[in-house]
C-alpha cells in the first residue's frame, strides 16, 4: 500500500509513483474479487450504483440483479459496515425531508443507533447521511496531491473532486492571488490517476467534464482505468461543457450552455452502456475493463431535458449552486422521471456542487467575497441569476474568462452586486455553513462538493480553508 506522506516536492512524488505503481497493481490483481479490485488491508469496497454511498446484504444483491451483473459474495459484504457508517465525521443528520423530495419514502429509526433518523425507500434502504466532498486544486502553485493526501487523512471527508478546466474561472489581470497565472491548470484525469495510488480511502471524482473535449468511449476507458488503480469507483461528472473552456480553443462556438443535447444524448447512452462492461449495441464492441472497474455517471443537469437524461442514464445528479428550495423541486422531478423510466430513484445519488469561501469566522469569509477571484464565479449565474437580484448582467453573452481584458478585470468583477456574489458562493462561519448544508440535506441531497475558491485569494488560503473545513465536519459528527 502506498502510504500518505509529507510532501517532498514534485520530483519525489514522481519517483515514488514510478516505484510504487507496479506494486499496487500487483496487489490489486492478487486481491481481486469477481466484480472489482480492492486494496489489501482495506474493507471490501462496496459496488453500488450511486457511487458515493454504499449498501450491503440483500439490497446490494437486488441492485446487482437489476443491472444484470454479478453480486458480491454475501459473507464478504456482511463483515463490513456501510461506507457512510465508517465516516461519521462527515455526517449531517437529517431532521426532515420535504414531501416532494421523499418521493414514496417512509421514515424509520435505525435499529441499534438511537436518535438517528434513517430515511428508507419502501422496499430498500437509502443513505440517511449527507457526506462531504472536498474540491482539490488543479493548479501547480497549490499542490493537488498534497490536497488529496490531506483529505484522505481527514476521516470526515468522503471524497475529493477536481475541476476539468483548460483555463481558470477568473480572468488574468485580477489583483494578486496565490496563483501566478489563473489559466495555468493541470489535467484532472492525470491527477486523479496519481491520487488513486497515493490515497487509501476517499472517493475520487471529476466535477465536471464534457463529451466535447473527450469522447464518451475515451471517458469510459479513462474512468475505469483510474478506478482500477484506486480500487474505488470513479465518479465521472458530465455536463454540456462550459463556453469558457470550449470557445477559446475552437472546440464549440456556442456562448451559452444551451442547445447541446445533440451530443449529450448519445454520450450518456454510450457511457451508460459501457460502464458495466456491456456493448453500446447488440453485437457491438465492449470495454472489458469496465466489467471489473465500473464508474459512476454524475450528470450536471439543471434544465428539464437534462433532468430526463439523468433519470434515464445517470447514477448521480450534480447541479451547481442551486438554492435548497429549487434543489428539492428539481430532485422530485428527477425521481418522477426515474420511476417513469422503470428505474429505482434510489439508484441516483443526489449531489450538489457549491462554490465556497470557507474561513474559521464569518468576518473572514465575508472578506473573501470582496476578492475579484471569488466574485468571478457569480458571472456563471448568467442573466437570470442577476435578474433575481434586480441587477443587469454585465456581459453580452455567457462568461468566457479569456475574453476579459486584463486591464478591465478588477473593475468588472468588483462591479458585480454583493447580493449576486453571496447567492453564488457558500460563505460564513463553519456554524453558518453547517446550517446551510442541513437545508440541502432536508431538500434530499446526499453528497455535497465544497469547492473552496477563497483559498486561492492569498498565500494563507490553504491553511485557512483546511481549518474551516475540519471544523465543519467536526460540527456534524
Amino acid at each position: 500500500m502506498v502510504r500518505a506522506a509529507g510532501y517532498r516536492g514534485p520530483a519525489a512524488d514522481a519517483a515514488g509513483l514510478r516505484a510504487d505503481v507496479p506494486a499496487v497493481r500487483g496487489e490489486l490483481r492478487r486481491d481481486a474479487d469477481p466484480v472489482r479490485p480492492r486494496l489489501p488491508g482495506r474493507c471490501a469496497l462496496h459496488r453500488h450504483v450511486g457511487g458515493l454511498h454504499a449498501g450491503h446484504g440483500a439490497r446490494q444483491r437486488a441492485r446487482a440483479d437489476r443491472r444484470h451483473v454479478p453480486a458480491r459474495p454475501h459473507g464478504r459484504l456482511d463483515r463490513h459496515r456501510p461506507l457512510h457508517d465508517r465516516h461519521r465525521g462527515g455526517v449531517v443528520r437529517r431532521r426532515a425531508v420535504p414531501a416532494r423530495a421523499r418521493s414514496g419514502r417512509s421514515r424509520r429509526r435505525e435499529p441499534g443507533r438511537p436518535g438517528i433518523d434513517q430515511v428508507t425507500n419502501l422496499d430498500e434502504g437509502i443513505s440517511n447521511v449527507l457526506t462531504i466532498g472536498a474540491g482539490i486544486s488543479v493548479h501547480p502553485d497549490l499542490d493537488p496531491l498534497d490536497d488529496a493526501r490531506w483529505a484522505d487523512a481527514e476521516e470526515g471527508i468522503d471524497a475529493v473532486w477536481l475541476l476539468d478546466h483548460l483555463q481558470g474561472w477568473f480572468p488574468r489581470g485580477t489583483r494578486r492571488t496565490a496563483l501566478a497565472d489563473p489559466h495555468r491548470v493541470l489535467d484532472p484525469f492525470s491527477l486523479l490517476a496519481a491520487a488513486a495510488v497515493t490515497t487509501r480511502r476517499v472517493r475520487l471524482g471529476v466535477a465536471v467534464t464534457d463529451p466535447v473535449r473527450r469522447s464518451a468511449v475515451a471517458l469510459a476507458h479513462t474512468a475505469s482505468t483510474i478506478g482500477w488503480l484506486a480500487g474505488r469507483e470513479l465518479a465521472l461528472g458530465l455536463g454540456v461543457g462550459d463556453p469558457g473552456q470550449l470557445l477559446p480553443f475552437g472546440l464549440d462556438h456556442g456562448r451559452e450552455r444551451t442547445g447541446r443535447l445533440h451530443y449529450m444524448r448519445p454520450a450518456l447512452r454510450t457511457l451508460a452502456a459501457l460502464r458495466t462492461g456491456g456493448p453500446v449495441e447488440d453485437g457491438g464492441p465492449d470495454l472489458a475493463i469496465t466489467a471489473t472497474a465500473p464508474f459512476g455517471i454524475h450528470v450536471a443537469a439543471h434544465g428539464p431535458k437534462m433532468l430526463e437524461l439523468t433519470a434515464r442514464h445517470g447514477t448521480g445528479w450534480i447541479p451547481t449552486s442551486l438554492p435548497p428550495s429549487a434543489y428539492a423541486d428539481k430532485l422530485a422531478t428527477l425521481r418522477e422521471h426515474a420511476e417513469a423510466f422503470g428505474r429505482d430513484p434510489a439508484e441516483i445519488t443526489p449531489t450538489v456542487f457549491l462554490w465556497s469561501a470557507l474561513a474559521p469566522t464569518r468576518a473572514e469569509s465575508l472578506a473573501l467575497l470582496e476578492h475579484p477571484s471569488v466574485r468571478a464565479v457569480a458571472l456563471y449565474r448568467g442573466k437570470g441569476g442577476f435578474a433575481e437580484h434586480g441587477a443587469e448582467y454585465p456581459l453580452p453573452h455567457g462568461y468566457v474568462p479569456h475574453e476579459i481584458a486584463p486591464e478591465r478585470a478588477d473593475a468588472l468583477l468588483e462591479s458585480i452586486p454583493d447580493a449576486v456574489v453571496r447567492g453564488a458562493v457558500l460563505h460564513g462561519s463553519p456554524e453558518d455553513v453547517a446550517e446551510e448544508l442541513e437545508r440541502y440535506h432536508e431538500a434530499g441531497c446526499e453528497h455535497v462538493v465544497l469547492y473552496d475558491i477563497g483559498r486561492f485569494a492569498d498565500p494563507d488560503g490553504t491553511a485557512r480553508a483546511r481549518q474551516a473545513l475540519g471544523e465543519l465536519v467536526k460540527l456534524r459528527a
